[in-house]
This record gives structure tokens, C-alpha cells and sequence, in this order.
């Protein structure tokens, strides 16, 4: 369950840092199906994409020593969980995302449980 769960957390660190990249580099242009933002907006959506690169590069710290990094996986995996339940916020609020968007939006409430487990099963360190 060791190496499974330190390539898991590499793909997703891996994913997180290139997502952000490519959104810090063409800043609100990057997300699917969007409108293009002015100033605030685009000034806003890089500096968020910087915090998301950082959380990438989170979970790739955590793979070296996994073992000694329960908690800190079990808070990275509890914040992709939250970053689920606002976007299901925002679909109440303003209606569904593109469709790119919905299935992400399962990734988001799915992979935080395979964490947790994952997680879980990891032998304790000593």
C-alpha cells in the first residue's frame, strides 16, 4: 500500500503543479468554458494559482517518508474534499459548470476518501 499510495500522491502533485502553471501563465484564459476577467479578477485567479501550485507541491513532499506524513496527508486530502463541497456551493448558487467541470467535481468528492484510506493503511512509522 506504500508505493501505491506514494505514486498516487505523485500523480496528484504532479496534476496540481501543472494545472497551476498553466493557470498562472494564462491566467483566467485557462479555465474551460470561461469569460475573460478583468484586472481584480485576473490579479485574483494567479494569486490563487499560486497557493494551488504550492498545495501540488504539498503532496509531493509528502511521498518521500510517507510514513512520518499521516497528518499532513490527511489535511492536504481534507482540503481537496472542501474544495469539492464549494464548488457543489457554487453549482447551487449559480447553476452547473461546463462539463469538464462536473466531472472534475467527482474526482473532487472521490479521491479525498481514497486518500483518507490510503492514508489509513500506511504502515505507522517509527
Amino acid at each position: 500500500m506504500r508505493r501505491t499510495t506514494q505514486i498516487l500522491l505523485t500523480v496528484i502533485g504532479v496534476a496540481v503543479v501543472g494545472i497551476a502553471s498553466v493557470h498562472l501563465v494564462l491566467g483566467g484564459a485557462a479555465v474551460i468554458g470561461g469569460s475573460p476577467l478583468n484586472a481584480t479578477a485576473e490579479g485574483e485567479h494567479r494569486f490563487f494559482a499560486a497557493l494551488f501550485l504550492c498545495y501540488g507541491l504539498a503532496f509531493l513532499w509528502c511521498v518521500p517518508g510517507i510514513e512520518a506524513k499521516r497528518r499532513p496527508l490527511n489535511l492536504l486530502a481534507a482540503v481537496f474534499l472542501f474544495g469539492g463541497l464549494a464548488r457543489l456551493a457554487s453549482i447551487a448558487v449559480s447553476g452547473p459548470p461546463n462539463a469538464f467541470y462536473s466531472a472534475m467535481l467527482v474526482i473532487e468528492l472521490v479521491v479525498p476518501f481514497v486518500l483518507f484510506f490510503a492514508t489509513s493503511r500506511l504502515p505507522q512509522s517509527s
